[in-house]
């Protein structure tokens, strides 16, 4: 990966290349304010497309989408082999939940012997189907389609296997395929910034421990309180039965017991939740995750 200084140095070569810049601040998630009103139709509908994306339109976007879907793909047409014109529809369509035909359509027609475009297209194939995983993939793709989209990222294994790709990869500039570059670049951000949070696999995992754990809790504490209650009963009908004093002593009690039934009841509930409590700070629950009522 180049340095920080070229990081930067490269990306300033854009500042002339409105539709490049444009889908450079797209990609970082910020908003896109139209500079020009670009002369040619097909640049006008990209960056229609483009800044209704970055104003999250969906007006905006399903009508130059539907305006430009009229159009019927060749492998002859230019702007088949548009890469940043084919990820900006293709990121529309998941966004808004557009029906897919005419993009898989696009997809199955664009044919280059160039190894890296073939590369990127299967990516994109397999992002549209969902196959975010595929050994196939350039994954820095998929990391800035994730980031976009506001999914939740790669596993860590892969984040850490793209991070060492991407560093090591001294020759992306020269290869001169302006989409890949920016998209690695991008997606080298993405996994800095996210470096020290777990991965979606770890949160879900996280989710499910902590919805296991309090079932379990709540199974436990009421074993442990109805035990306890069991062991008091049997206790008191042993004394019952064999103490005079006891017995009196019970049946005062009992006069009491009716007149504070309510409180009493209320007590034997908190009884219930403090020991499903102890139970939690006991395992250092309590510490980590926010307390839940039981």
């Amino acid at each position: 990966m180049v340095s920080l200084i070229d990081h930067i140095g490269y990306l300033k070569e854009y500042e002339d290349k409105p539709k490049i810049k444009s889908f450079i601040e797209l990609i970082n998630g910020r908003t896109i304010v139209a500079t020009s009103d670009p002369t040619n139709e097909m640049d006008k509908i990209y960056s229609k497309m483009i800044i209704a994306l970055s104003s999250n339109s969906k007006k905006d976007f399903i009508s130059a989408y539907e305006d430009f879907t009229r159009r019927k793909p060749s492998e002859e047409s230019p702007w088949l082999y548009n890469d940043f014109l084919v990820f900006v529809i293709l990121i529309g369509i998941v966004k808004y939940f557009l029906k897919r035909n005419w993009i898989e359509g696009v997809l199955s027609l664009r044919s280059n012997s160039n190894t890296d475009f073939q590369a990127i297209n299967q990516t994109l194939k397999n992002v549209l189907s969902g196959n975010l995983t595929n050994t196939d993939n350039l994954h820095e793709i998929v990391i800035v389609y994730l980031d976009i989209l506001n999914q939740p990222q790669l596993s860590r294994e892969l984040l850490d296997t793209t991070y060492l790709k991407l560093s090591n990869q001294s020759d992306l500039l020269e290869k001169h395929n302006d989409f890949l570059a920016v998209m690695s670049l991008r997606a080298y951000d993405v996994i800095i910034t996210t470096k020290d949070t777990p991965d979606a696999i770890e949160v879900k995992n996280l989710r499910n421990f902590k919805v296991d754990f309090e079932k379990r809790v709540s199974i436990i504490g009421d074993v442990i309180y109805f035990s306890i209650l069991t062991t008091l009963v049997v206790l008191i009908f042993i004394f019952y039965t064999r103490s005079q004093d006891f017995k009196d002593f019970i049946n005062d009690l009992g006069a009491v017991f009716s007149i504070i039934g309510i409180a009493l009841l209320t007590g034997i509930q908190l009884v219930r939740k403090w020991i499903k409590r102890l139970i939690k700070a006991l395992f250092g629950f309590s510490r980590n995750f926010s307390r839940k009522k039981d």
